[in-house]
């Protein structure tokens, strides 16, 4: 029996994938994807789910998707190998845990509709992107319930960021105007 997903996977076939690829079929709109802890996350947009795949294998990781929220689209890592991704139609963060399998942890409200998110594992936040507020809010992801911290001031329309392992910069890409900002937190 085909369910309502697989009827909308893409066979490798239909991509013509060399041998020297590995493929797997996933969503027909698939959005954010991440590597975490051997495995890689993808977000099924229409499906509005969140999968684990063996990054080996690139075969689901079987336990099935997970709902991911109204309108999931971004997917970053942070502590532990938890998952955070951005539910821009549900205006909130959606947090799951990897390990030992993919299961929901919390769902975090936000003053805005999150886009952008960046992963500081190191640090135990994830950056989140509230592009029509212009500003970033950090969430420390680590303990039993998420901490969202003091948003920052931004650019214009933040959309991606990026953060530095090392000194924990973040990096702020304007969508609006083209511009750059880095913050040291």
């Amino acid at each position: 029996m085909t369910t309502s997903i697989e009827k909308r996977r893409h066979s490798a076939n239909e991509h013509a994938v060399t041998p020297a690829h590995q493929s797997s079929p996933v969503d027909a709109q698939p959005g954010g994807v991440t590597a975490v802890g051997g495995q890689v996350a993808v977000i099924a947009v229409r499906a509005y789910t969140v999968e684990l795949y063996d990054g080996s294998s690139d075969k689901p990781r079987g336990g099935g998707a997970q709902s991911a929220g109204l309108g999931p689209s971004h997917i970053a890592i942070g502590p532990e190998d938890r998952l955070a991704i951005t539910d821009t139609r549900g205006k909130a963060l959606m947090v799951y845990d990897t390990r030992p399998k993919l299961r929901f942890r919390a769902r975090v409200d936000l003053d805005g509709t999150p886009v952008g998110i960046a992963g500081d594992a190191r640090r135990g936040v994830v950056w989140v992107a509230l592009s029509e507020r212009n500003r970033v809010v950090p969430v420390d992801l680590r303990g039993e319930k998420p901490k969202v911290g003091k948003a920052i001031d931004t650019v214009r329309n933040p959309f991606s960021l990026a953060v530095d392992p090392s000194s924990g910069r973040l990096a702020i890409a304007s969508q609006a105007d083209g511009t750059l900002q880095l913050v040291d937190p």
